[in-house]
């Protein structure tokens, strides 16, 4: 299987599960900005991966999930 093969209907079901670990590691990640932790810090550096990640992930999910397929080839 293929993410070209997945429904978009399923990929919205985890693009919203997504949505919630997104939204968390964004808090976490103003959260220690706020505190000043340094970017160079490995607690910030790796927080900052993960929303980095986490945000890639919830908008490749979000195109999968549009039914024409919006920057990619019609399915």
């Amino acid at each position: 299987m293929t993410s070209s093969q997945i429904k978009p209907e399923h990929a919205l079901v985890v693009q919203r599960a997504i949505g919630r670990h997104l939204a968390y590691a964004a808090k976490l990640r103003r959260r220690l900005e706020l505190l000043r932790f340094p970017p160079d810090d490995t607690l910030m550096a790796s927080v900052t991966h993960a929303y980095h990640a986490l945000h890639e992930l919830h908008v490749r999910l979000h195109y999968l999930g549009c039914r024409h397929g919006v920057g990619e080839p019609s399915r």
